[in-house]
């Protein structure tokens, strides 16, 4: 028996005699398997740590070989290579820590490092409505085209 099904059988053993004594409880947790959110398939993001989550830097994890992700290094000009990173329980939990979004929204590229993403992953995420979006000309001093302010519904 894996670890993983050890902690589901010890969850189970803790939940299953709570429901036997509460229908009320069973029902609405049958209810909710019939909501939006368990309808769709699960995101392997929501499953495990991204791989290519910003955050995650040789300040924050070791990284084996360390000079891997170093594009200017003399062993593997101008790429990449294969390494191992070791996540440790701290880094776990603030990669893992639910972000907010103060309102009435803030600059894309600042929750994007917060999210440990790019300004234009957003663009996806706007895209489908879960972050709603609005344009401000000139915040904080800002040239150009106007800055999107996004944020989400409570």
């Amino acid at each position: 028996m894996t670890d993983f099904e050890d902690c589901m059988r010890r969850a189970w053993a803790v939940v299953a005699p709570m429901l036997k004594a509460n229908p009320d409880e069973l029902k609405a947790r049958l209810a909710r398997r019939r909501s939006k959110m368990f309808l769709r398939p699960v995101r392997a993001s929501c499953l495990a740590v991204r791989a290519n989550d910003r955050r995650i830097t040789p300040m924050t994890a070791a990284i084996v070989p360390d000079h891997a992700i170093d594009a200017q290094s003399p062993y593997h000009p101008c790429r990449l290579i294969e390494h191992q990173v070791t996540l440790n329980k701290k880094t776990l939990i603030d990669l893992c820590r639910p972000v907010s979004i103060e309102p009435p929204g803030e600059p894309a590229d600042i929750v994007a490092k917060r999210l440990g993403t790019t300004p234009a992953a957003l663009h996806r995420l706007r895209a489908n409505g879960t972050l709603e979006v609005h344009y401000v000309k000139g915040l904080w001093g800002r040239r150009g085209r106007p800055v999107p302010l996004v944020y989400t519904d409570p």
